[in-house]
Order: structure tokens, then C-alpha cells, then sequence
């Protein structure tokens, strides 16, 4: 796992969820596809 992402942002880890759910979501416009790309 990479996490040198979460260290170099001090953004906590829900908030940085956050902002990737609600970027995946203007891109791809399927809001199930960041579930599985978080589950996987």
C-alpha cells in the first residue's frame, strides 16, 4: 500500500476519502465504482 500519500498531505483520511469520492463522481458519474475501487 502506498501511504506516503496520506503523509505528505496533512489531510486526514475521511476528509481525503471525501474529496476523491466527490472528484470520482464528476468523472465517471457512478458512484459504486469507488466502493469497489476501495474494497479492492
Amino acid at each position: 500500500l502506498n501511504n506516503r500519500i496520506f503523509h505528505n498531505n496533512r489531510i486526514p483520511r475521511l476528509l481525503w476519502y471525501f474529496f476523491i469520492f466527490k472528484y470520482w463522481k464528476i468523472e465517471s458519474g457512478d458512484t459504486f465504482r469507488i466502493f469497489e475501487k476501495l474494497g479492492s
